[in-house]
């Protein structure tokens, strides 16, 4: 569920004036962004099955931008929880290069995707191209040709945040992917909150940052894998355009 990411307004007593400052911001945070790491909580609701529990998984989030202009991800969570349950349940995404990585440690289960072509660049903070969207660093024009945006009032909203929605345009790709994004800017002009529900508008996806870091040192470390062995079960997938 996390790769329809890998691949919500109700304005405080601090406001944007509008939404076009909203999107200002976010394109203003992103210029100077080469590093951002945070704790990250990603909760998912089928509504089709009449789900009302949030299976909600929690851990770390690290990007990067490389000085060759590519970008790289990776996703660690260590916990779930499902209602009153909460139990270890370890999965990784990795995102580097060509390659995304998905990780079930409890399954032993290893999913690897081409997700572009050999020598495309992925700017993984351009809504529609990464499995995380995080809207920062393109310009509003940029956005307003892919999204209807408009300011939007979510159920249960955060006093600190203000919300905007975007609505993919009719004939656009990312549409094949999302009916809607809604994302909540904290004071700070960073994106903390992004719920995106699913084209056919069956699957809500939240995710909530907490504890960002932006241009702290990330060492390499942060996205080495460790190695498993063959009692892995390893799937190997094809470059899908």
């Amino acid at each position: 569920m996390f790769r329809m990411f890998l691949l919500s307004l109700l304005f405080a007593s601090w406001t944007f004036a509008s939404t076009d400052d909203v999107l200002e911001q976010l394109h203003t945070r992103g210029n100077d962004l080469k590093t951002l790491a945070a704790d990250v909580k990603l909760m998912t609701a089928d509504t089709e099955l009449g789900d009302a529990d949030w299976d909600t998984r929690t851990g770390r989030l690290v990007v990067e931008r490389k000085t060759d202009g590519d970008t790289r991800l990776r996703a660690s969570f260590a916990k779930r929880e499902r209602g009153k349950r909460v139990e270890e349940a370890r999965k990784d995404y990795l995102l580097d290069g060509v390659q995304l990585i998905e990780r079930d440690y409890a399954t032993k289960r290893q999913v690897t995707r081409i997700v572009r072509k050999p020598g495309e660049k992925l700017d993984l903070f351009k809504l529609g191209e990464g499995p995380f969207p995080l809207p920062i660093g393109q310009s509003p024009d940029e956005v307003k040709k892919e999204f209807d945006v408009k300011p939007a009032k979510p159920e249960k909203p955060n006093p600190d945040l203000t919300y905007i929605e975007l609505v993919p345009r009719k004939g656009r790709p990312i549409a094949d992917k999302f009916s809607s994004i809604v994302v909540g800017v904290n004071k700070e002009g960073w994106p903390v909150e992004v719920v995106t529900l699913d084209k056919n508008q069956t699957l809500t996806t939240r995710a909530e940052l907490s504890n960002i870091r932006i241009n702290a040192e990330v060492g390499t470390k942060e996205f080495d894998l460790e190695a498993v062995d063959d009692t892995w079960d390893k799937i190997d997938g094809s470059y899908r355009g």
